[in-house]
């Protein structure tokens, strides 16, 4: 494993701006805004998956405050305008999830009310004219992606239980081919039924596997709460698939199973499973891995090595080839269960409390000014044991944390390539001192250290003057990191640039915050409207909805 950290350049507009670049050979630039930080729909997801059709130039955006596509017009990219919006919630459907624009069809996925029922995929024109009747998916389809060449559809069915965890349905991937046009649409489904069997090798790999079910005994306790019994849910149960990214030949999906911290591999001929590969853990106690873990040490950005181990647990993922050989990117967000009736989470010193030592020093642990606040768990993977201190108390060798603040390349068979180590952190820190770690919705320095940092959300690669480039969304400080990937073992920071400003508390925001960038698509010169490589971003905080100029 390589990272790179460069000398970089910095620039910060005072009141537009912050922007830091190795020598690049590409730039990012903003052009457009549209939907900055109406009051209205701050922080209710009013910009979150974008899609574009070069014919018509317009961008679909799925804007979950009003249950609907919003279309906007970005003949001049400079200036996009709201054209129209497509409703998309009735009594069954709670609204859109992702979409896709893809052979002149606009596909959407849709959320069923209640989520555990099965989903659905609705098929639009540029218009916003329904081409079929809507196809039948797996249980909350949380994103859609197209074939590269545009003739199947694949949704990630992510299957989360109810908040009481009394209802957990499978998780699943669904394919649907539209080759003949979305009136004959098909869909098959690959679930992930035939690994019930195999929990036990999962578990042994480093697949988290914990779900619970929680039933209704009709009995009350004292207070008149409901008084449930529990047991384990199966592994199809327990896999939430996320994301897909879709090999360039289009044979296989890649699909990100985040909270078991894995990633699956679907035949798209066969609609099966292939495999499950467990993705491990990233040492923070390596040289160049450190990160800051605490949001009270009265120092922001205290980036160091400590004896953590973050688990990967992607939220996007993307693929690309390099010299024929297939690679997959992810954006290593982290996840957690925190349902009403169940949460992993707990903080570091609350395991201290629980009479547990830890290698490193028990002080290490219960002090907050040290890893004492980070978020760790009780779930899988059980920690190692290194030994028993003279109370009894069972020695930690590591903390496990969620997500690892950093992007990865992978082998197409799991094997880690590339991981850019500390740079998200260490490039913020040196850029964004005044709001680094902060969250996506208060712009306090250092909230976010003991959580998941940064927090890498989205992740798409791109062709820019015949280089591959990865570009990451940090959800929470904000921003979009651009890497070169044409070297996957060998991937170079090629710059960062963040629109966020100041005061981004709610009903305290400024016109031109972008705050919470979720997902983000590459529009190249040939097919935009300029003559020039466009980068959309969409904020779910701010509900903005930002292009950039893509520069050599």
């Amino acid at each position: 494993m390589k990272h790179h950290l460069y000398k970089t350049t910095c620039t910060c507009l005072t009141g537009a701006l912050c922007a830091i670049s190795n020598t690049a050979a590409l730039e990012l630039e903003p052009l457009g805004r549209y939907g900055q930080s109406d009051p209205e729909v701050y922080d209710e997801s009013a910009a979150e998956i974008p899609t574009y059709d070069p014919v018509s130039q317009r961008l679909f955006i799925t804007n979950a405050a009003t249950a609907s596509i919003d279309v906007l017009d970005i003949a001049d990219p400079a200036n996009p305008t709201l054209l129209f919006s497509i409703p998309l919630a009735d009594e069954t459907i709670s609204g859109p999830s992702s979409l896709v624009f893809t052979n002149g069809i606009l596909a959407v996925s849709l959320v069923a009310n209640p989520k555990t029922d099965n989903g659905f995929v609705a098929f639009f024109d540029a218009d916003g004219n329904s081409l079929a009747p809507h196809v039948e998916v797996g249980a909350l389809p949380d994103a859609i992606t197209a074939s590269p060449d545009g003739s199947l559809l694949v949704t990630s069915n992510e299957g989360e239980p109810n908040d009481l965890n009394t209802i957990d349905p499978e998780g699943s991937v669904s394919i649907i081919d539209i080759s003949g046009g979305a009136a004959v649409a098909s869909v098959a489904t690959a679930n992930f039924q035939a690994f019930n069997a195999l929990e036990a090798d999962l578990e042994a790999a480093g697949v988290r596997i914990f779900g619970q079910i929680y039933t209704d005994t009709g009995n009350v306790d004292d207070e008149g709460k409901p008084i449930y019994s529990i047991s384990p849910t199966n592994v199809s149960q327990d896999l939430e698939p996320e994301f897909a990214a879709i090999s360039p030949d289009g044979a296989y999906a890649f699909i990100t199973l985040q909270e078991n911290n894995a990633v699956a591999v679907v035949d798209l001929d066969t609609a099966t499973v292939d495999g499950i590969f467990a993705l491990g853990t990233k040492d923070h106690f390596v040289s160049g891995n450190e990160l800051d873990p605490s949001d009270k040490d009265n120092f922001i950005a205290k980036i160091r090595k400590h004896k953590v181990q973050g688990m990967f647990q992607p939220d996007a993922i993307a693929s690309y080839q390099v010299n024929g050989e297939t690679f997959v990117v992810t954006a290593n967000e982290g996840d957690s269960r925190d349902y009403d009736n169940f949460s992993e989470e707990i903080r570091a010193d609350e395991l201290a409390e629980e009479g547990f030592a830890f290698a490193g020093g028990k002080g290490l642990v219960k002090n907050e000014k040290m890893l004492g606040r980070l978020k760790t768990t009780i779930a899988p993977p059980e920690p190692t044991i290194v030994g028993t201190n003279k109370d009894g108390n069972k020695i930690l060798e590591k903390v496990v944390t969620y997500g690892t603040r950093s992007f990865s390349i992978w082998s197409s068979t799991g094997d880690l390539v590339f991981d850019s180590g500390s740079d998200f952190e260490s490039l913020t820190a040196g850029l964004q001192f005044d709001t680094f770690n902060a969250s996506n919705d208060e712009p306090d320095p250092d909230k976010r250290s003991d959580d998941k940092g940064p927090e890498p959300e989205g992740v798409i690669v791109a062709d820019f003057n015949n280089t591959p480039y990865a570009f990451i969304t940090l959800e929470r400080i904000g921003g979009i990191m651009v890497y070169d990937v044409s070297d996957p073992a060998n991937a170079t920071f090629e710059t960062y640039i963040n629109t966020r400003l100041g005061a981004n508390v709610e009903g305290n925001s400024t016109i031109d915050d972008d705050l919470g960038p979720e997902s983000l698509v590459f529009i190249d010169a040939s097919d935009s409207p300029s003559g020039e490589a466009l980068l959309v971003v969409t904020n779910e905080v701010s509900g903005s909805t930002v292009i950039f100029k893509v520069l050599p």
